[in-house]
This record gives structure tokens, sequence and C-alpha cells, in this order.
């Protein structure tokens, strides 16, 4: 920082203090307004930071805040008071700095957030809002002095931008910051609509594009404009929509928007377009309809064209943006954005909202499917913002139940196609990109974990006991929360989503998902960090509790071909069901690659206290997230493949007695199970060892595990005869 941006710092500071020592009411002589002014130009002209941050004295900084607030009520027109040209040259210039607040508001410390906090606080409450509302509504509107609107319309984009900065992306997990953003939110909500400001500089700008000359100027303004109307996304009715009703020019420049989205898309436009065109789309979206009608069934007719018509832009607009080879990360924080904007209905999801219906109407899984195909290649590098922004969105994954099946297969399809991906391009740990490569893995882990507690976690009935839940750690459903036909845990017949439907989609997440997911999550659980990375080990508790799916649709299969020792089964043979259970034993023994499984989970709670969450030894199996998810996948195994699960025990007791391990790690021998499992074992679950040890002395299948509560598992053994065989599951992917 060179001298004269010092001294320029210093002569600002000193001006703080005093200010905030003097009468709200006092006066200043004309000459050192004037330098004050040029203080503050000189420090914003050589870019050192912003002013507010740069004054580092909390007096100085209150006395500065005072004597903006202060110039722009005294520059108002028609003030009769003196030196108005001063105070007004003094607003302009530390309007500039209030909307640079934007950059340390994101990223500044906490310290300097919550000082930015609580300085736009104070310009809201101070009525000051209110002041630039009057000095725009008194502009003179000329295209002939195209100058004066120009500056005017910059210093209300800077005020506008710098109180709207606290509404953009934040971390969810910063619980301080999303209480101020809260409490600040409802501030602004309060006096911003009132104030008038929006629709006065909506109207400048309006005037000012008539010509060619002003038109980057609409840049500068759908920029803005977007993050002041998302304040109003939660209270619509009494804010916005009201304020449209009486602001013309703002009602006429949010349908401007879209269709410049539209003019933007056609001509092809590369990011910068598409970053205009989402900020439009999102504006547009703003003046359709407050949410709680988009969460309605059914909407007008003229209102459902619109949505319909919104939608369909919207759905262009990500497609474009999917086929950019590198998106900035600000646009794809603005895809997510729009993606995530669909809005789920009220209550339980027995049908579509008229936002989701609309939104599958216009191809929204196709368009989906294609963006998370482009953002999920190992090495492109989005996966870590768009992943999370995703997650927090739940209505989206409802639109798999809602939505035409083989366009959710696809989906689905296209998930499991990038984890094969990544488990193909994965370095061996301690290579160049290693550590890099396997993070940007577990995003698609965490997706996948999300599709699966959202779609057939969901819609399958639960067990109430422990494990339950066991994915909701890395992305799943609120506890309690229902999916989609389901209801206590019983599939609707009528009502909602068939069961039929349902069962479809979760098939294919069984048979295409399933498979690349167990083949991924050793290569991230032997990445060589230091400790077992969450997703991964949270993607091994959701690949055993899916064992429970995959042992029920083996046994129902089993029983319909008339299997020596299947379960109870009226009828005689089927050709069908023979080739149905021959299916479902590939998938579990082969692609699923059941003893590899089985060994990597009973090595973790045997030897990674972390996998337990830092359990102690002797803890009972049942009281962790991959000991509950283990121990339910084991019993149905043994209850309902007890044959598979002898042969996968007995083939691990073969290798470990010839001194060949599993490739992948420990393979699950009766020496490794009684250590886990036993009375003096780690996780003692003796009841669930002797049901094991049954199994492998030939025990015929159960319709429940002998230890367990029927009414807790007859429910999943039914739902498991509505499952597709992967073989045919796999059709609807690739048919």
């Amino acid at each position: 920082m060179n001298r004269r941006v010092q001294r320029a710092i210093d002569r600002l500071s000193a001006l703080g203090r005093r200010v905030s020592a003097l009468d709200p009411d006092a006066e200043f002589r004309e000459h050192e307004l004037y330098l004050a002014t040029e203080d503050v130009q000189v420090v914003s002209n050589a870019d050192v930071g912003c002013l507010w941050m740069l004054v580092r004295d909390v007096d100085a900084v209150s006395g500065l805040l005072r004597l903006f607030i202060l110039a722009a009520h005294r520059s108002l027109p028609g003030a009769r008071g003196p030196h108005t040209d001063a105070y007004t040259e003094l607003r302009r210039a530390l309007s500039h700095e209030v909307g640079s607040l934007d950059s340390p508001v994101k990223t500044g410390s906490a310290a300097d957030v919550r000082r930015c906090f609580a300085l736009l606080s104070a310009i809201v409450k101070s009525k000051t809002l209110n002041c630039f509302s009057v000095i725009a509504a008194s502009a003179p509107v000329n295209v002939e002095r195209p100058s004066e609107m120009r500056t005017m319309l910059l210093e209300q984009m800077a005020v506008l931008f710098g109180v709207c900065s606290p509404l953009n992306e934040y971390d969810e997990a910063d619980k301080e910051r999303a209480l101020a953003v809260e409490q600040y939110e409802l501030l602004l909500e309060a006096e911003l609509p009132t104030s008038g400001l929006l629709e006065h500089a909506a109207r400048i700008l309006l005037v000012m594009l008539q010509g060619d000359r002003t038109a980057h100027l609409a840049t500068l303004y759908r920029n803005m404009l977007h993050p002041a109307c998302k304040v109003f996304a939660s209270a619509w009715d009494v804010a916005v929509r009201r304020q449209l009703s009486t602001s013309p020019c703002l009602s006429f420049l949010l349908s401007c928007h879209l269709v410049n989205a539209c003019a933007d898309l056609g001509c092809g436009g590369g990011g910068e377009a598409l970053r205009l065109t989402m900020h439009s789309l999102m504006c547009a979206r703003m003046a359709l309809a407050g949410q709680e009608a988009l969460r309605e069934p059914q909407l007008p007719p003229a209102l459902a064209s619109r949505l319909g018509r919104w939608w369909g832009a919207a759905i262009a607009a990500v497609t474009a943006a999917a086929s950019q080879q590198q998106p900035p990360d600000d646009l794809s924080c603005q895809v997510c954005a729009v993606l995530g904007s669909v809005t789920a209905p009220n209550g339980p999801a027995n049908h579509p909202s008229a936002d989701q219906s609309a939104a599958l109407g216009a191809g929204y899984l196709r368009c989906l499917a294609a963006y998370l195909r482009t953002v999920l290649q190992p090495g492109f590098g989005a996966a870590g913002s768009v992943i999370p922004r995703l997650l927090r969105k739940h209505a989206w994954a409802q639109l798999l139940a809602f939505g035409e099946i083989r366009e959710a297969a696809s989906l689905v399809a296209a998930v499991a196609k990038a984890l094969a991906e990544h488990a193909a391009a994965l370095p061996d740990p301690g290579t160049p990109g290693a550590v890099a490569a396997s993070q940007e893995a577990e995003h698609g882990v965490r997706l996948a974990t999300f599709v699966w507690t959202h779609l057939a976690k969901t819609l399958l009935p639960q067990r109430s006991g422990n494990g339950s839940n066991s994915s909701a750690g890395a992305g799943g459903a609120p506890s309690g929360e229902m999916g989609p036909g389901q209801d206590g845990g019983v599939w609707r017949s009528s009502g909602g989503p068939s069961g039929e439907r349902l069962a479809a989609v979760a098939s294919v997440v069984l048979a295409c998902l399933l498979p690349e997911m167990a083949r991924l999550l050793p290569r991230l659980l032997h990445s060589g960090k230091e400790s077992v990375p969450f997703a991964a080990s949270c993607g091994l508790g959701l690949v055993l509790d899916m064992l429970l799916r995959l042992a029920a649709g083996l046994a129902s299969a089993c029983s319909a071909s008339g299997e020596v020792q299947a379960l109870p089964v009226n009828g005689g043979s089927d050709n069908a069901g023979c080739d149905a259970a021959e299916s479902w034993r590939q998938l579990l023994l082969v692609e699923l690659r059941l003893p590899a499984l089985l060994g990597m989970a009973l090595q973790l709670l045997q030897e990674d206290p972390a996998a337990g969450g830092g359990l102690a030894q002797g803890t009972p199996l049942g009281k962790d997230m991959l000991g509950s998810s283990f121990g339910s996948a084991l019993a149905a195994l043994a209850a309902w493949a007890p044959a598979e699960l002898a042969r996968v025990v007995a083939a691990a007791d073969r290798a470990a007695a010839g001194g060949r391990g599993g490739r992948s790690g420990a393979l699950p021998t009766t020496s490794l199970l009684r250590s886990v499992l036993g009375r003096d074992g780690c996780r003692p679950a003796p009841e669930l060892l002797e049901a094991v040890q049954a199994a492998c002395g030939g025990a015929v299948p159960q319709r429940v595990p002998a230890f367990l509560p029927p009414e807790e598992w007859e429910p999943l053994l039914h739902c498991g005869g509505l499952l597709l065989p992967p073989l045919r599951a796999r059709e609807l992917v690739s048919g």
C-alpha cells in the first residue's frame, strides 16, 4: 500500500473517530466534506480492499457510517441545509464502498463478517434506502443525458448490491452465520419493498436501455436483482408480489429477463450469457406465483401454462450449461439454484406438486441426468460445488418416483456410470493426485447414497430398530420423513405412485448403482488417508443395508421357481423364476463381491474405531451405524439366502487355510466372524453368530430371522417380491 493511500485511510480514520464523538446534528465544513470524498476515492481507486475493513478502529468505522447516513439524508432533493453538493459527492463515494462489502461478507474472517452485518443492518434500519429511493424517483429521466442517469444508476446498484450481499450462498453448517443471515433477511424483507428503491432503479434502467450505448448496464442490473429478490422467496405473497402490482417498471423488467434469457440461449451463448440466463430465470420465477401455490397439485390453466414455459426455458439453460467444457463455479451454483427450485407438495408426497409436474413435463429428469454425466466426470472439478448444493434440496429426488420410469432409470444409470469411471481412474494411494481424485469420487458416493436414501429407502418399508436410517448422515432424509408411496412401512396400492413403479426404479438402483458402489468403495477405503473417509464409510453402510433387499429379492425368486430349500410357496416350478433367482445370485455373489464386502465391514468393525463412531471394544453390534447395517444384512442373508452365505464363508475358510487372503483385504472367515460377533468379540452379537453358523450348517430359509420381530421383517420380504430381477431392471436402462 503506497503512502498516499495510507494517508487517506489515516485521515478517514481520524474523521470517523471525531464524527462518532459529535452530536448527530453536527455540521461540517464544506472543504472537509470534499477532502473526505477525495480520500474515499483514493482508497477505492487503489483497489486495496474494502474501506470498512481497512479502517480497523471500531469508533472510526462507526463515525464513517454515521457520515454516510448523514450525507444520504442531507443530499435529498430539495434539502435546505448547507453544502448539498458536497454531501452528494461524499454520498456517492461512500456508496461505492457499501457495494464493496460483498467481498468480506463472502470471504472475510468471522470478525469481518460480523462487522459487515452490523454495518448493513445499521444502514437498513436508518431508512437510508428510502433516501436513495427518493433520490432515484426525482432523477431526470432523459435519454439525451445518459451520463447523469448512468451515475445515478451505478450508485443505486452499488447500495443494493451491498445490502443484498449477505443473501449469497453460504455454508449452512456455520450456525452463527446462518442465524445472522436469517435475522438480516427479516429486516431487509421489512424495509426494501416499502422503500420503493427497486421500482425507481428499474425505471431508470428501462429508459437507459432504449439506447445500445448502455446495454452493458443490463448485465449489472441482472446480476444484482436476483439476490435482491431472493430474500422474498419465503414470504412472496406479502412482499414482492404485492409490490409488483404497484411497480410497473419492476414487473416489466422481470418479464424482460425471461425474454432475454431465451434470446441468450438462442444465440448459443457462452459462460457469461448462461450466467445472465440463470439470473433472468430466477428473477422470472419470482414473478410466477408464491411458493405455496406451486405446492398445490393443480394450478389455474393460465398460470400452469406460464409455469410450463418457465421450466422449458430452465431445462434449455441447464442443458446448455451441461455442454460447457469447464463451467465457472458461480455458473454451477446458479444451475443448482435452478434445479433445486422445484417445489415439493404439501404433506405426504402422494401426488406431485404442480411445480413438479411442470418440471417433469419439460424433461427435468433427462436434463438432470445429462448434467450429472458432465459434472461427475473424473477430473471435471465441479462436483465439489454441485453435489453438496443438490443434496441440500430434497424435492427433485421425489421426481424419480413420479417421473417416467425409463427417465428415472437413465438418471440412476448416469450416476452408476460416473462411479465406474471414478473407480477406473483412481490412482494408487500415495501417487500424485490420489487424494484429490478420491475426494472427487466421494462426491459421487454421496450422491448415490442420497439417491437411494430419498428414493428406495423412503419408498421401501423401514424397520423401526437401530440402523433404519443408517445413511441419513450422508445426505439422507430427516428422521420420520415419508417419501412417495410409503405409509407406515407398507406399499400403497392406490392414492399415489404405484408400488410397481417405485419398485422398478428401486430395482434399477440395486442392479446398476449398487455394483458400482461396491467396486469403488474398497478403493476409497484404502485410499491412503489417515482415517476412513466419511462418505466411504456411509456408503459401505448403505450397500450393506441394501443387502436386505437383495436377499429378499432372491428369496422371492426362489419361492416363485419352487427351488428346493426355498421359502414355502404354493404352485410348481417356474423357468422364469429360476432365471430370476440366478440373476439375483449373480448380482449378490459376483457383481457385488459379497465376500470382499463382508470382509471389509468385519475388518473395519474390528480394527477402525472411527468406523464404529469411536465406540469402545465390546460395544454391542447394533449401537453404531456401520454395525447396525452389517448386522441387519447378515441376519437377512442367514434367513433368506443361507446357502449363498454358507458358500461365501466356506470359500473364505478355504482361502485362509491355503494362505490366500482377499485381494481387497479380509475375508469373512469363521474365525473373523467369531472374533467380531462372539460373546467376547469387539461387537458382540451372539444370536446373530448362531444364525450364521446355522446357515453354514445347512439350515433351510426362514421367513423371519428367529431372534428378530416378525412385524419389522415380514414387510421387507413382501416387497422383495415386487422388485424386478436384475436382468429385467437393466432392460429399463438399455431399452
